[in-house]
């Protein structure tokens, strides 16, 4: 259960059952975290999701988490914006928190 190419969650588990020689597989590709949710529960398939959501909006639900390893569960966030003009009272606020 995955969302469309580009998802990097999608990519961290085709890479994953790419490494266990898992490659013939069906990728049903959802528009939501409750579909993927949804299914996964339906025992139609698994997902790799943030475990954040999952305990914050969707405690008490028929689904088993797993830990994933350092290399599948950790991965970079950048902060994007504009690099020309003025930043926003909110941008600075931001980026003055996390210097």
């Amino acid at each position: 259960m995955v969302f469309a190419e580009g998802c990097i969650f999608r990519e961290r588990l085709e890479t994953w059952l790419s490494s266990q020689g898992v490659v013939q597989y069906k990728s049903t590709i959802l528009n939501s975290i409750e579909g993927i949710i949804n299914f996964v529960e339906a025992g139609i398939g698994i997902s790799i999701l943030p475990e954040g959501i999952i305990t914050q909006y969707y405690p008490g639900r028929q689904i088993r988490m797993q830990p994933l390893n350092k290399q599948l569960g950790t991965m970079n966030t950048v902060l994007i914006h504009r690099s020309e003009g003025t930043p926003s009272s909110a941008l600075r606020a931001f980026l003055d928190t996390y210097r």
